[in-house]
């Protein structure tokens, strides 16, 4: 969690959330602290964190506590609250992101390598939103298929 916590500290965002956001608040919110996570993937060497030191892909919830450790700093920076694997009663989501107890974003992790990618995005995020009462939700799909020279 550490690295993760330099890694913010070394790639600030400036979210601006308003005292009273909105549901379409928080989830732009959100949506650019995912926006951000991609960017450090891709452009800042976060992905080799997705593999071990042989190359192998690691397994999907790598991924997920990494996105939870690069979130939760933006998260609590914008009085946020980000709860892993919030489960309602249908299963557990990845993470809720919310402001109060009406304003709920929920965020389901997936790796291409993931044999059940379509069916998280056309069921399981869709299950997951009624049991949490949630109106936003964002499928975030790292791609993970091969290794790139560049890693």
């Amino acid at each position: 969690m550490r690295h993760q916590k330099k890694v913010v500290k070394e790639y600030p965002l400036d979210l601006k959330l308003s005292a009273t956001p909105t549901l379409d608040d928080v989830y732009k919110t959100v949506e650019v602290i995912c926006e951000h996570f991609k960017k450090l993937i891709e452009d800042n060497q976060l992905c080799k964190l997705l593999y071990d030191k042989n190359g192998k892909r690691k397994h999907e919830s790598a991924a997920q506590l990494l996105f939870f450790g690069i979130a939760d700093a933006y998260c609590s920076a914008n009085n946020l609250d980000i709860s892993p694997e919030s489960d309602a009663g249908r299963g557990p989501v990845d993470f809720k992101v919310s402001k109060g107890a009406n304003i709920k974003v929920l965020v389901e992790v997936k790796l291409t390598s993931n044999s059940k990618l379509e069916k998280g995005f056309t069921s399981q995020l869709p299950i997951y939103q009624k049991s949490e009462k949630s109106h936003k939700g964002i499928y975030l799909v790292i791609h993970n298929m091969e290794i790139s020279e560049n890693r």
